[in-house]
């Protein structure tokens, strides 16, 4: 009788553990999220035929795993998770041919929000471009692009590519309309803040950060930028982006007044560190490379850049940059129009870097129309580096090559700017020139063009003070003077030596 009643309790104990079994499996099986204490891992197409609909039924820290294909949709993420294609070129996220404007009215193909931690890496946005034209609340409609970052988000974008449907920039608009209002504007590759058309939304609805590594970026252009850090028009302080080892083209095909990056193009303070970068505009084309605006902050070290024509490769305008160890080279075929190496109006370090080939005279035509020269009055002069009168500078330790003035100085800048230990040389008119103010010069080396050193009067009398300057072999004369209005005057005082 003792047996068969242990034999019952046995019995019933592997019942209900069996039973519990089932029910837990049934639970786990029943539920498309992350287990207690874990993330879990959503396949598309085999278990979610779209990306979004893994999305949608993700929950935070999980990862999604995007099998090689073509996958047309606009994608909105509002969650914390990882977004995992099988490599660029074979995992496609295509926009669809219309794209549905945000709650802001900006057409963005993906775009992060609601606080979210995203991380993308091995695909390619290939992003429809919607090419609209109308009054925003500035009076301007900026027209999203490939991925907006806003709603206080972080992107991480990492090996991936982000181009446009059209085989060149602008291929998918064809240009400004002269039969419409407004200003057209090809979208953005990346943006790091939004604008919006519509609404009054928040700060925190309107910032963005991330980073971005590994990352070709082409096909955007005419007021669009490769990556927009802190909008265009309507947008809010306090965006912010890391961009490392990218590549970003512009070519022939795009015109208009944009940036390859643009921090603070609403004119809010915004900062970027952009740096092992490879920035490329064609020769045709007119961006500047880096563009650092609106009282915004800048790293900008260890770059490739090419500048197109009449383009900056760095601009910094009431703003602070840190600019050190770049490449900047321009496009030596101008139309006589000036471009920089860098420009800079506002506070900045600027050293150890090679600027070269910013000479309007390399086009013979134009150096025998007379266009090109070293009259500031009547002809053009392209500069490695430009300094603004309104910017704190230390320019030093650059190594300027092959423009038409190594160092252009406009509107004094002394006891601003120091300007010392570079080497400029084979610059076309000359290596160092002061325009309309007072400048003190420190210890440089300029090495052959026809002068060394100008002191030019364009609207107020011009005072170049040396401090050890070295110059060997001017071709003309050690100093170049200019006076353009009526009692004016122009010298040039200290020490130097020459070697010829």
């Amino acid at each position: 009788m003792t047996s068969n009643r242990r034999g019952m309790r046995l019995a019933t104990t592997v019942l209900v553990m069996v039973i519990s079994l089932t029910m837990l499996t049934w639970a786990m099986g029943t539920v498309a999220a992350s287990p207690a204490g874990g993330c879990a891992t959503l396949k598309v197409p085999s278990q979610y035929p779209t990306i979004q609909g893994a999305i949608n039924a993700a929950h935070p820290c999980d990862t999604i795993l995007v099998a090689p294909g073509t996958y047309v949709g606009q994608l909105t993420i509002d969650k914390s998770i990882n977004l995992v294609g099988s490599g660029a070129w074979s995992t496609i996220v295509q926009g669809p041919a219309v794209v549905t404007p945000d709650a802001f009215g900006n057409p963005w193909m993906i775009e992060l929000g609601a606080g979210a931690t995203v991380s993308i890496t091995g695909v390619t946005v290939l992003v429809t471009l919607q090419c609209i034209i109308g009054p925003g609340p500035s009076g301007v409609l900026y027209a999203g692009g490939g991925i907006g970052v806003g709603g206080s988000a972080y992107l991480n974008l990492q090996s991936a590519v982000v181009t446009t449907t059209g085989g060149t920039e602008g291929a998918a608009c064809g240009g400004p309309s002269s039969t419409t209002s407004g200003t057209l504007s090809y979208g953005d590759g990346i943006a790091f803040g939004l604008d919006y058309v519509v609404g009054s939304p928040s700060a925190s609805a309107l910032i963005g950060s991330g980073q971005v590594t590994g990352v070709a970026i082409s096909g955007f252009g005419y007021s669009g930028e490769a990556v927009g850090i802190g909008g265009h028009v309507d947008s809010a302080a306090g965006s912010s982006a890391t961009i490392s080892y990218d590549k970003l083209t512009i070519s022939s095909d795009a015109t208009g007044d944009y940036s390859l990056v643009d921090v603070g193009g609403s004119l809010e303070p915004c900062s970027a560190t952009i740096v092992h970068s490879v920035l490329m505009s064609s020769p045709e084309v007119t961006p500047n490379d880096i563009t650092v605006a609106g009282g915004s902050s800048a790293y900008v070290a260890y770059n490739s850049i090419v500048a197109g024509l009449a383009g900056i490769g760095v601009a910094v305008a009431g703003s602070s940059a840190t600019i050190l160890y770049n490449s900047i080279i321009g496009p030596t075929s101008t139309f006589g129009e000036t471009g920089v190496g860098v420009f800079e109006g506002g506070t900045a370090t600027v050293s150890y870097n090679t600027i070269g080939q910013f000479e309007c005279a390399y086009d013979p035509a134009l150096l025998e129309a007379g266009v090109c020269g070293p009259n500031f009055l009547t002809q053009y002069q392209l500069a490695g580096i430009w300094l603004d009168g309104s910017g704190t500078v230390a320019a030093t330790n650059n190594l300027i090559y092959a423009t038409d003035a190594g160092f252009l100085m406009v509107d004094g800048c002394s006891p601003n700017c120091v300007v010392q230990n570079n080497v400029i040389t084979n610059s076309y008119d000359y290596g160092l020139a002061g325009v309309d103010g007072s400048y003190s010069i420190g210890p440089n080396l300029i090495i052959g063009g026809a002068y060394g050193v100008a002191a030019i009067a364009y609207s107020v009398d011009t005072a170049v003070t040396l401090s050890h300057v070295v110059m060997v072999g001017p071709t003309v004369a050690p100093f170049y003077y200019e006076v353009d209005f009526t009692g004016g005057t122009a010298t040039i005082t200290g020490t130097w030596t020459v070697l010829q």
